[in-house]
């Protein structure tokens, strides 16, 4: 089911563009789902089609444009996160589901100055102010936490969140993924690793 029918119309069981497969937002299945209706508007803008899950029934809209909604949350929670924490990152995880991928990358910054904070970086400097996003990186990488293999990451995720944090120039998918998986990583380090430590 790539591409949207031509026209309005409720499909039959038989009809084999009426089904799909994709993973379902709410049951966490990946799933045939059936379409209820479809339209493609002659004027060029996005078709859409209606589907429900085969598994749980619940509905969702999937257009030429902007793909399935609502969509599966990326990525997973890393053990031993507390909960502002967990909840931040969330946060991260529900941005790159809605495809608000600058607010994405914004929050995985503000994680990042967390995590350097965790980690022993003073939150406040003698003129009570919060470390720049360099001063945590640089301080995540005395610590250990970001080895000198990822510096390069490092630095294009800094030059990415710099453009999502001043400039009005959008995030797009790919940007905003690496700077999540890149975040999700030092989690690992910084949470899981010693959760899992302590618990084992």
């Amino acid at each position: 089911m790539a591409n949207v029918s031509d026209d309005l119309m409720m499909h039959k069981d038989n009809d084999p563009n009426a089904f799909g497969m994709f993973e379902c937002f709410f049951c966490a299945a990946s799933t045939q789902m059936f379409a209820v209706r479809m339209v493609d508007q002659d004027w060029g803008s996005p078709g859409v089609v209606w589907l429900r899950c085969m598994s749980c029934r619940r509905g969702f809209v999937l257009n030429d444009l902007y793909g399935l909604a609502p969509s599966t949350t990326p990525l997973d929670v890393p053990q031993g996160l507390d909960a502002d924490t967990e909840s931040t990152w969330n946060e991260v995880r529900s941005c790159l589901s809605a495809r608000a991928f600058t607010a994405s990358v914004m929050m995985c910054r503000k994680l990042l100055m967390h995590m350097a904070v965790e980690e022993g970086l003073p939150a406040k400097n003698e003129k009570d102010f919060a470390p720049t996003f360099v001063q945590c990186i640089d301080h995540l990488q005395a610590e250990g936490v970001i080895t000198k293999r990822n510096r390069k990451w490092v630095d294009r995720i800094k030059d990415i969140g710099n453009e999502a944090n001043h400039d009005l120039a959008s995030i797009d998918k790919d940007q905003a993924t690496t700077v999540a998986t890149f975040t999700r990583q030092l989690l690992h380090e910084v949470y899981e690793l010693p959760f899992l430590e302590a618990n084992t």
